[in-house]
């Protein structure tokens, strides 16, 4: 337990730095990520932030164009539903394709109509814990399409 909780001190301490320490409350469900179900979320409820906090730690997950293993965030962008949805569907996309920053996200049959059809990925932190690369990549609705994915 030591060393996820290390982890993840250190992956979010510039989102913690930015925006305020996250909620002591981890948003997981019965069935695991791992299992087939939605990822598990840290939050900051009060100004609706949502960051994933198990995929960069899954030895599937594919490397980002920018070298990292990651996680996914939301600042506000998305409600938490909303974020379990999409972040779940973009965490299993990260086990078969190599994503990166600026890249474009379909994401029309997973969002409700009234939502954006596509996302883009951000990179908003990055960092090195025990010599490998991590980063948190920022997911906004996005209006253009370049690097479609």
């Amino acid at each position: 337990m030591g060393v996820y909780k290390h982890h993840y001190e250190a992956l979010f301490r510039d989102l913690q730095r930015k925006h305020g320490r996250l909620d002591d409350e981890t948003v997981t469900s019965v069935v695991g990520f791992n299992g087939g179900g939605p990822v598990s979320l840290s939050k900051l409820e009060t100004k609706s932030i949502y960051v994933t906090c198990e995929l960069s730690l899954y030895p599937e997950q594919r490397v980002s164009e920018e070298g990292l293993k990651f996680e996914l965030l939301s600042l506000g962008a998305f409600d938490l539903l909303t974020c379990r949805a999409l972040f779940t569907t973009i965490g299993n996309l990260s086990m078969q394709e190599t994503l990166g920053h600026d890249h474009t996200i379909d994401v029309r049959d997973v969002l409700q109509s009234g939502e954006p059809s596509r996302v883009r990925l951000q990179l908003f932190s990055e960092c090195e814990i025990g010599g490998e690369r991590f980063g948190v990549y920022q997911v906004v609705p996005d209006r253009g399409a370049q690097n479609l994915i």
